[in-house]
């Protein structure tokens, strides 16, 4: 198969042939990685991952991106006490757990800004996957730029 238009609109068109391709060739050979890099094996596709931490049992960047996201989520939840238009919380599915708050949302709702914070760094690291072709100068990868996503937290 060769990259074409045609092989990009049957992979949007089919997202079930896509994300089934994909999770039977991670089962079957682990991780894809980019080939003819530099001619060495290159970086895997995902790369550096959470998900491959925690199979290492390295829990200290999930506990920092998840720290980050807790204290950006604090910061919105202040600023959003002290606006003078405000979203206010009230989700029906809480019942009880609806009157423990933290300013204006519900204590579950921390949750969601953990999540946050992995999220966010998962796309800087995609960003930096896809724009370091286009970087003049010294390549760099999402596995060098690890020390400076923990920076931008």
């Amino acid at each position: 198969m060769r990259p074409s238009l045609r092989l990009l609109w049957d992979g949007i068109s089919h997202p079930r042939w896509t994300f089934g391709t994909f999770l039977r060739t991670l089962a079957k050979y682990g991780m894809p990685h980019f080939e003819n890099n530099y001619a060495t094996r290159g970086p895997p596709i995902l790369s550096p991952s959470v998900v491959r931490d925690w199979s290492d049992g390295r829990w200290g960047r999930t506990l920092a991106l998840g720290a980050g996201g807790l204290f950006c989520g604090f910061l919105w939840e202040f600023w959003n006490f002290w606006a003078g238009t405000k979203w206010v919380y009230h989700p029906p599915f809480l019942g009880s757990w609806e009157h423990y708050r933290y300013f204006e949302m519900p204590l579950p709702g921390l949750l969601g800004f953990i999540a946050f914070g992995i999220e966010t760094w998962t796309m800087w690291q995609t960003t930096l996957l896809l724009l370091s072709p286009f970087v003049e100068g010294e390549r760099r990868t999402a596995a060098d730029a690890d020390v400076h996503s923990y920076a931008c937290l």
